[in-house]
């Protein structure tokens, strides 16, 4: 027998226990990368937090398994609230919107005609109606009737129905029509059912939509009603749904103050939900939807016959307008719209304290820190910004943080999924229903915000939808691009809209603001981004629109700087047209807070879809005479298919329940603008060169969990440019309104006086921060200010004593209506045999931003440990084997 030297024995031994290592870690990535992407066909609750105020309706008799819960009804502002449902039959037809769905609108007015103690909407006083049924919108649900207001003869629950003075109401009768007329609207204004002399309902003609039928009360631009809520496949569905006060919507009026003035509570609504289903007595009693009857649902939710199954849940709106009795001087204060959401909570709280009625106007950040140094009489002193003014010992600012949120890319995507024989049945049978979440690198962000995808700008023809020349090889929408699919992978079966510059472009603002500063910033310091920006093409060959090559950067402004115009056809110019171009196509929106509410209703804006001459039938006046030749104005993203993006912040996305993307940071990791990312993003913040003691995002920290762009809002004083002789308060309350905001503000809840979703409260250090700024205002003395002064201690030192701690259980919870309470989770949408249902999630208080996924194709720590120990246990043990003999004994 021949003995195997050790040595030769321990090196086969450690190969062996390598290729164990290798087996293990091949073996983990082969099952990772043969796994189906975990997002496939995967629904996940998107929606606002379900508070102690959400409400739960079951259906009538014809709808004896429906539950609808809305997830908030106190304590309500113009905002965004959760509808969920479980229980709708499935669907009969192939078309998604032509049967079992539901119609979401908002009423003002309460029915005279119901029964004592069972108070009810009347449908004369609903916000429904805008769309037309010319099918040139485009609509979902077939042709008919169902996004108007008409009602039809043949509805045999029209005929017996009586006004409160007794009299027949007849709104199935019109002059212009047999077939039948449409149900009035009534604006709060009008005083209905007592209306005022003189006052006449807005009331279309037969088929037309609500605009074109006179009283301007409302159109397709700037409604909330949701004509189509797509059930999926189970009998679930969830639709995030925008609530309107007066502010937004004087014909329905809610929210306005009523009742004892020094106390006025707020003017109370509806919100109405109206499930069709697979009977349509609109049209004729009896009517049935699917084989061998009609295709699709054709009257509308106004219908008497649809209108007896409504659910409709009080609304409770707060007081809208001034929280101070009229007369009392203010304390003005400018800047920042990023703490606006917020300050709306505190100033009623404050004026109750203080009868100080404190007004936040919103104006450019930079502004705002000329204005506060200003040696214009009567200027206020103070001012909110992320971004500190450059130390002047002339003009010392004393600075206290005031509230965390951050910017974020909000964005309302509903999965447009590809046919074919490769996509995936689950993801088929998820179709329409919204993406819950999106990863975006900084050089994705340099791609949307330079017009360098195709559909951003016009298209260089319009008869073949080509874009120009210096775009024609760049991917045409963001879901094209395989930069984002190489970390979204759920994309590769998802379409974009594809002739829309929203598919292309996120809303953007026009004014000069800290939080554009701060997106810049991030996106000029990483380097692929800036490559890309200075012209170096990414690893698939997209170039950056050279309109915007080696742009400089940072900049306070979102340019538009592609020049390319839509050239018109022959009829267009015939016909007077005007050239379009992109500030036609993707107009600016006012300001953060419209853009997320114009991504919540998928409505970016822009003209463009058609020339209308002045006799076109969709450009009458409610006279039915011409009125002028123009672009028809881009009607909102049909239900299923909506797809708009935008630059906001996460106070303004959690008001309208917008998803918010996951952005890489600097140590290569995803992270949402949730709670932990805010607060973690907070602590990797880093002092301005400007002054030292305002902190701003580093693009470069390396802080694994932190989110990459947090915002710090700063109440700025030039306590020394205070004119006590002539303002002898602003001292005592400005202290106070600090005092105030960055202590019992930060008590997280609905109310008036609290933080507000989408906000975190402040880390303890940033409090004691704000409490050493309420002394120097009231002093007038920042002392060492020509000193280097150093960033807030990361040693909070001293507890400061009444100023709420951090922690979650600490700090006390809201109470009362809408306050969030501390469990609880919304409605479970029922089970899911042919969709992978998750659960919704408890309340939280910040923006809804699920976690990224865990890459399947990034092998975990514990596998090379298990390789290494196999490898280095048969390294050990091979020189002490002995071999077995080979002979015979």
């Amino acid at each position: 027998m021949t003995t195997m030297p050790w040595r030769r024995r321990a090196a086969i031994g450690l190969a062996v226990g390598l290729a164990a290592t290798l087996t293990v870690e091949l073996g983990y990535l082969g099952v990772a990368q043969a796994a189906e992407d975990p997002s496939i066909g995967k629904v996940e609750y998107t929606g606002t937090p379900m508070t102690d105020s959400a409400v739960t309706l079951k259906g009538d008799a014809a709808f004896p398994k429906l539950e609808v819960t809305v997830s908030q009804t106190r304590e309500l502002t113009n905002q965004a609230v959760t509808v969920t449902w479980k229980g709708m039959d499935a669907l009969v037809n192939e078309g998604r919107f032509y049967e079992n769905y539901l119609t979401i609108m908002q009423c003002w007015g309460d029915d005279p005609t119901a029964p004592a103690g069972a108070p009810a909407p009347a449908r004369e006083t609903c916000q429904y109606g805008a769309f037309d049924s010319f099918g040139i919108d485009k609509d979902p649900g077939g042709l008919g009737y169902t996004r108007t207001r008409t009602v039809l003869r043949r509805d045999a629950a029209e005929a017996p129905l009586k006004g409160p003075d007794g009299q027949p109401l007849r709104y199935f009768v019109s002059a212009e029509n047999t077939q039948g007329g449409s149900v009035p609207f009534w604006p709060v204004t009008s005083g209905w059912p007592a209306v005022k002399d003189g006052e006449k309902p807005a009331r279309p003609k037969f088929g037309q939509s609500i605009d074109q039928g006179g009283g301007g009360v409302f159109g397709y631009t700037d409604t909330n009603e949701v004509p189509y809520a797509q059930r999926r496949v189970d009998g679930t569905g969830e639709e995030q749904f925008e609530l309107q006060t007066s502010l937004e919507s004087p014909s329905l009026g809610c929210g306005a103050p009523v009742g004892d003035a020094a106390e006025p509570v707020g003017r109370s609504c509806w919100l109405v939900v109206v499930p069709r289903g697979t009977t349509d007595d609109g049209a004729g009693t009896g009517t049935v939807i699917g084989p061998g009857g009609k295709p699709n649902i054709s009257t509308s939710p106004l219908t008497a016959s649809a209108w007896a199954h409504k659910l409709a849940f009080r609304m409770d709106f707060r007081p809208v307008g001034e929280s101070c009795p009229l007369g009392s001087a203010q304390r003005r204060i400018v800047g920042s719209e990023v703490a606006k959401t917020a300050f709306v909570n505190w100033a009623p709280e404050l004026c109750g304290a203080s009868n100080v009625p404190y007004s936040l106007t919103t104006i450019s950040e930079s502004i705002a820190r000329t204005t506060i140094v200003s040696s214009i009489p009567g200027s206020t002193r103070a001012a909110l910004v992320s971004r500190p003014l450059r130390r002047d010992p002339d003009h010392p600012i004393s600075y206290a943080p005031v509230a965390l949120s951050g910017v974020a890319v909000g964005f309302n995507f509903e999965r447009l999924v590809k046919t074919g024989p490769d996509t995936p049945a689950a993801e088929t049978a998820v179709s329409g229903t919204r993406l819950p979440r999106l990863n975006l690198t900084p050089r994705i962000l340099a791609k949307l915000l330079t017009e360098s995808y195709g559909r951003s700008v016009p298209v260089a023809d319009s008869k073949t939808n080509v874009p120009p020349e210096h775009l024609a090889d760049n991917p045409t929408t963001l879901f094209n691009d395989p930069d984002v699919l190489a970390i979204n992978p759920e994309v590769k079966w998802l379409n974009a809209p594809p002739y829309e510059a929203a598919s292309a472009a996120p809303l953007t603002i026009l004014e000069n603001s800290d939080v554009t500063w701060t997106l810049w910033q991030w996106i000029n310091a990483d380097p692929d981004a800036r490559k890309f920006l200075d012209g170096t093409p990414d690893q698939w060959g997209m170039t950056v629109n050279p309109n915007y090559k080696s742009i400089a950067l940072p900049i306070e402004n979102f340019p538009k700087s592609d020049p390319t115009c839509t050239p018109l056809t022959e009829q267009e110019k015939k016909d007077g047209a005007t050239p379009l171009c992109v500030i036609d196509r993707a107009p600016y929106v006012e300001n953060l807070s419209d853009a997320a509410r114009r991504t919540r209703a998928a409505n970016p804006g822009g003209i463009g879809s058609r020339w209308m001459l002045a006799d076109d039938q969709q450009n009458l006046d409610p006279n039915n005479n011409p009125t002028y030749a123009r672009w028809k104005k881009n009607t909102p993203h049909p239900p299923g298919s909506r797809f708009v993006m935008s630059i906001t912040t996460t106070s303004e996305a959690a008001r309208y329940g917008l998803q918010t993307a996951a952005l890489r940071n600097g140590a290569g990791v995803f992270v949402a603008p949730d709670e932990p990312g805010l607060q973690a993003g907070a602590s990797a913040m880093v002092p301005s060169e400007e002054d030292s003691r305002v902190l701003v995002p580093d693009p470069a920290s390396t802080v694994p969990n932190a989110y990459p762009l947090p915002l710090l809002t700063y109440s700025a004083v030039a306590v020394k440019d205070i004119d006590t002789a002539t303002d002898a308060t602003a001292r005592t309350e400005l202290a106070n309104f600090v005092e105030y905001v960055s202590g019992p503000g930060q008590i997280r809840g609905l109310a008036f006086g609290q933080l507000p979703p989408g906000y975190s409260p402040l880390p303890f250090q940033h409090r004691l921060q704000a409490r050493r700024s309420v002394e120097e205002i009231k002093s007038g003395v920042v002392s060492g200010y020509t000193d280097t002064i150093p960033p807030p201690p990361a040693d909070p030192g001293e507890d400061p004593g009444d100023v709420p701690p951090l922690t979650d259980g600490d700090v006390p919870g809201p109470t009362g209506g809408g306050g969030v309470p501390d469990g609880g989770s919304a409605p479970s949408p029922g089970p899911a045999p042919a969709v992978s249902q998750s659960s919704a999630p408890a309340p939280v208080p910040v923006v809804q931003a699920g976690r990224t996924p865990d890459d399947p194709g990034v092998m975990p720590p514990w596998v090379l440990l298990v390789g290494l120990l196999a490898g280095l246990a048969a390294a050990v043990a091979a020189p002490l084997v002995r071999p077995r003999s080979s002979g015979t004994t």
